[in-house]
């Protein structure tokens, strides 16, 4: 079965090297506590109550496919004797399942606690490689499976195999897959590399709680797959992180891989559809400082071809014709109170990676508010690209003094 590796290895390097990841807004560090914000449900309100949010925020949800989701996983620690870090992984998979940061972050989407302990850990006493791939390292479960006494797979179990540092794999990501084993025709995988980026404990514990309850949340990643992708009324969403998982959408904040109080390891905030709906923080569990945005208003229906997809997509965002503008409302909105006013900014593309070759102008008019308040930008399509679809995103984020920037994506239709 087919490999599928995953955008994982820029988490890692930013986690390692901030000054890395400036151009994403980014800059990853775990830091300690976190759990702060508000994880109820409701709209607004600071500690002492009486705050209501500006505007509704309209985000995306990430939808269930018809795929299952393990609700009570049983992790399996794969490591090589040679790895100074190998009681520490194993540490971390008996640790993780019964933490209060794996019950906040899965817990909505219908996982229990996870097991493990010593019955499940592999130890791997040959030297490691030093090169592998993905078609090795599943080639390599299976015989460990079949031939070398690692536990046997049911529907429940996860392996989380730990590359040693002096491994390098090609492609060079950090992934969670699937392989075919008889008997067992889904067996869900997680590959985490300690090669290059400067990875430490803290970045793989970051990026294997990442993979680890995608894993549970999508098991079947290649085939019938269970929580992945943005409802379609969210195209732009959807085009802001193809591979859309509960981990990839918040591995793009620079809050994102905290130290809990209660847990002794470096993990990484996980998206909330409960949350997001909420127009809270949608990464969990929610950092203590305010969350603030701006939602896009007056939201139209609009057909679009994405690249170069066949069939046409249908979400919110807005229709402008080729050679003519659109202004752009925007709703500042808060779950707690922001010291000043904060600015907005507007990119063709991701605010990581803009777009080389622009089919749109975009001029901010009202760059500055709060709570409340509305900014405006100026849309113009300029060009059309039959090559690349009719859609267009663009991103708008906002940076209030001394907080984590905050990003929303905004689909436009040029016709």
């Amino acid at each position: 079965m087919k490999e599928r590796a995953r955008v994982a290895l820029g988490f890692l390097l930013c986690l390692a090297v901030p000054l890395a990841c400036s151009s994403k807004s980014s800059g990853i560090t775990p830091t300690g506590g976190g759990d702060g914000g508000h994880q109820d449900g409701s709209v607004g309100g600071d500690a002492g109550g009486g705050f209501t949010a500006g505007f509704k925020a309209d985000i995306g949800q990430i939808v269930k496919g018809a795929g299952p989701i393990i609700a009570s996983p049983k992790i399996v620690t794969v490591t090589w004797n040679a790895d100074p870090n190998q009681a520490a992984f194993e540490d971390f998979g008996d640790k993780l399942g019964a933490s209060a940061h794996w019950a906040a972050t899965v817990g909505e989407y219908g996982v229990g606690a996870a097991t493990s302990g010593a019955a499940n850990h592999v130890r791997i006493s040959a030297a490691p490689p030093a090169t592998t791939d993905p078609d090795t390292v599943s080639a390599q479960l299976k015989d460990g499976i079949a031939t070398g006494g690692w536990p046997a797979p049911d529907a429940s179990t996860i392996y989380a195999i730990y590359l040693p540092a002096a491994t390098t794999i090609t492609p060079n990501d950090v992934y969670h897959s699937e392989t075919q084993i008889t008997g067992n025709d889904h067996v869900a995988y997680v590959v985490i590399n300690q090669s290059g980026g400067g990875a430490t404990v803290e970045t793989a514990t970051a990026a294997a709680s990442h993979e680890i309850a995608e894993a549970a949340t999508n098991p079947h990643v290649l085939s019938d797959t269970a929580l992945v992708g943005f409802d379609p009324q969210h195209v732009a969403w959807q085009m802001f992180v193809s591979d859309a998982e509960i981990g990839d959408i918040c591995e793009l904040y620079k809050d994102v891989a905290y130290k809990p109080t209660d847990f002794p390891f470096a993990v990484q905030r996980l998206w909330s559809n409960k949350n997001a709906a909420a127009g809270l923080n949608p990464c969990i569990p929610a950092p203590p400082d305010p969350y603030y945005n701006v939602t896009p208003l007056d939201l139209e229906t609009v057909s679009v071809f994405v690249d170069t997809a066949s069939t046409a997509s249908s979400g919110l965002g807005y229709r402008i014709n080729i050679g003519s503008k659109k202004t752009i409302k925007l709703g500042f909105y808060s779950d707690k109170p922001v010291a000043a006013p904060w600015t907005i900014t507007a990119v063709e593309g991701n605010f990581f990676s803009p777009a080389s070759n622009h089919r749109v102008d975009i001029t901010v008019d009202k760059a500055t508010g709060n709570n409340g308040d509305t900014g405006q930008i100026t849309v113009t399509a300029t060009t059309q690209n039959q090559g690349a679809g009719n859609a267009v995103l663009v991103t708008v984020t906002s940076q209030a003094a001394g907080l984590p920037p905050h990003t929303v994506p905004i689909l436009i239709g040029t016709y």
